[in-house]
């Protein structure tokens, strides 16, 4: 399984609208909100690394979202999980994961 921490930022008077739509997108959590700043701190659980992929350009496309950063990403699940290729990336991406 793969695992991210994601930052989301909005307008605060567009926060309500943006928190609807996170909270139903598959595999998305929301932990913590900052009304005042308009941040928005979220999880994201997926089965592969083309999931979080997928996950983080749905999550920029929500209305009203200003931006949606990758803080931290995690690997559960051995070698083979760290080191499967991303079909966007192509076959030079393929174990250019640092640190695993």
């Amino acid at each position: 399984m793969h695992y991210s921490s994601i930052l989301v930022t909005t307008r605060p008077d567009d926060m309500p609208g943006c928190l609807e739509v996170l909270q139903t997108l598959p595999g998305v959590q929301v932990h913590l909100r900052y009304p005042e700043e308009g941040r928005i701190i979220v999880t994201q659980e997926t089965p592969s690394l083309a999931g979080q992929e997928d996950g983080l350009r749905r999550i920029q496309g929500v209305p009203r979202v200003l931006t949606a950063a990758l803080v931290y990403h995690y690997v559960d699940g051995g070698a083979e999980a760290a080191h499967e290729p991303s079909p966007a990336a192509g076959p030079a991406a393929s174990g250019d994961i640092e640190g695993e």
